[in-house]
């Protein structure tokens, strides 16, 4: 089984957004927040940040793309 990451990040085709996913993430991510509204940075911006986590031992992925029809999406959010 694969070690949930601290952080992962979506990606376009100028910014990125970094989203906490461990408690380890969360503390990290609300350091990041204070400089960046929200963790949302120009992708040059992002890569240095993403290095500099992963020098300091967090692990950052690439969020896994979320498939869902609008139905799901209703359903999910009225739960």
């Amino acid at each position: 089984m694969k070690k949930q990451p601290d952080l992962e990040y979506i990606r376009n085709d100028l910014f990125t957004t970094l989203f906490p996913v461990s408690a380890e993430g969360r503390k990290v991510y609300n350091q990041i927040a204070l400089n960046f509204k929200d963790a949302f940075m120009v992708n040059q911006v992002a890569q240095d940040v993403m290095k500099q986590l992963r020098k300091a031992g967090y692990s950052v992925r690439k969020a896994k793309p979320v498939k869902m029809t609008n139905e799901e999406l209703l359903e999910a959010l009225e739960s």
